[in-house]
C-alpha cells in the first residue's frame, strides 16, 4: 500500500495547471484518456492515466485544493473544470451533454458572493453567473448579445462586467482573486511533491 502510494506520488505533473485541469475533468473525461494524457509528464511508474491511477492522482490534486477556502476552490472550477460533460442517456431529447453539477455549483458561489461589489445598486444574479462564467473560460461575449438575452441596457452589463473582472483578474496595479487562489494551490502542489519542481 505504501509503496503504490509512493510510485504514485512520483508520477508528477508537470505544471500547476495540468494538474488541475486533469484532476477536476478526469471523472468526465476517462473515455479520452490521450487527451488526459497530454496534460502531465511521463509517469514514473509507469503506469496509465486511467483507472484507479487516474483515480488517485485526481484524489491527490483534490485533498490539495480541499485545502483552500471554499471561494478559492470556486474560482478554480470555474477555470478549470468542464462546464458540460458528456450525456449517455439515450434519450430523444439527449443532445449529447449536459451541466456539470460541479462547475454550475462553482459559478452560482461566485454570484452569490459578489453581491456585495454592486451594493445599493441593482444588480442581476443570472447575468454575473454568465460573466463570471465566461471570465474564469475566457470566453468573450458583446455587452449588446448580453444585454438582450437579459433584457438589460448595455452600460449594465459593461458596468457588470468591469467590477467583476477587476475583482475576479485583477487590474495592471493589482492581482484578482483568481491569481491568489492559483498563487496558494500552486505552492500546495508543489509542497506536496505532486507537481514537478523547475529545479530537479
Amino acid at each position: 500500500m505504501d509503496q503504490s502510494l509512493t510510485e504514485l506520488a512520483e508520477a508528477v505533473f508537470t505544471d500547476t495547471d495540468a494538474a488541475l485541469r486533469f484532476a477536476l475533468r478526469f471523472a468526465s473525461q476517462q473515455h479520452s484518456s490521450s487527451e488526459l494524457a497530454g496534460l502531465r509528464g511521463p509517469s514514473r511508474s509507469g503506469k496509465g492515466l486511467s483507472g484507479m491511477d487516474g483515480a488517485a492522482q485526481a484524489g491527490m490534486v483534490r485533498a490539495e485544493l480541499a485545502k483552500l477556502t471554499l471561494t478559492q476552490r470556486a474560482l478554480l472550477i470555474g477555470r478549470y473544470a468542464l462546464p458540460d460533460i458528456i450525456c449517455t442517456c439515450g434519450r430523444p431529447c439527449c443532445c449529447g451533454h449536459r451541466p456539470n453539477p460541479e462547475w454550475s455549483e462553482a459559478i452560482s458561489q461566485l454570484a452569490r458572493e459578489t453581491t456585495l461589489l454592486f451594493a445599493g445598486r441593482l444588480t442581476y444574479f443570472r447575468l454575473r453567473q454568465t460573466l463570471i462564467g465566461n471570465l474564469l473560460l475566457g470566453l468573450r461575449v458583446t455587452d449588446r448579445s448580453l444585454a438582450a438575452e437579459f433584457g438589460v441596457h448595455r452600460q449594465t452589463v459593461a458596468e457588470h462586467g468591469a467590477k467583476l473582472e477587476a475583482a475576479i483578474l485583477g487590474t495592471r496595479h493589482q492581482a484578482g482573486d483568481f491569481d491568489r487562489a492559483l498563487g496558494r494551490i500552486d505552492l500546495l502542489l508543489h509542497e506536496a511533491g505532486i507537481v514537478r519542481s523547475e529545479i530537479q
